[in-house]
């Protein structure tokens, strides 16, 4: 998971997109900001991402595209940990109870996360149904 810090920028969001504004202050955003704006441009924030995962292990190997307004990445070989018995399960059935009981959610994944995330914040105190029944409650 990736979490990016707004550094005091604010956001507007549109019918069809979200305009980030960032303070003068935030340095490091203004160098991602479109030419004599303020507003945040998705490419060079995505070309910044692009660059540093070059200096991942795991993805040193892979194969990296701009691909519209997402990076993809093409591993080489990774063996990823698909075992239900893993930790991760637990995280996958917390998000799953959120959205069997949440009413509404957004289409931007940038303002559904704090929502998901502070589900999980309390939800780990309670029992999580486990539909596969791999583990119990």
């Amino acid at each position: 998971m990736i979490c990016l810090h707004g550094q005091g920028s604010t956001y507007y969001e549109h019918s069809a997109r979200i305009e980030i504004t960032v303070p003068d202050s935030a340095t490091n955003l203004k160098k991602l900001c479109n030419d004599d704006t303020n507003i945040l441009n998705s490419r060079k924030v995505i070309k910044k991402f692009i660059v540093n995962l070059k200096n991942i292990e795991q993805y040193r190997k892979a194969e990296i595209h701009l691909n519209k307004q997402a990076a993809t990445l093409n591993l080489i070989f990774y063996d990823w940990n698909t075992r239900p018995t893993m930790q991760s399960y637990l995280l996958e059935n917390m998000i799953l109870d959120y959205y069997n009981t949440t009413t509404s959610c957004s289409e931007f994944v940038d303002i559904e996360i704090p929502n998901v995330l502070s589900h999980i914040s309390s939800a780990v105190y309670n029992p999580v149904n486990d539909p596969k029944g791999i583990q119990g409650i």
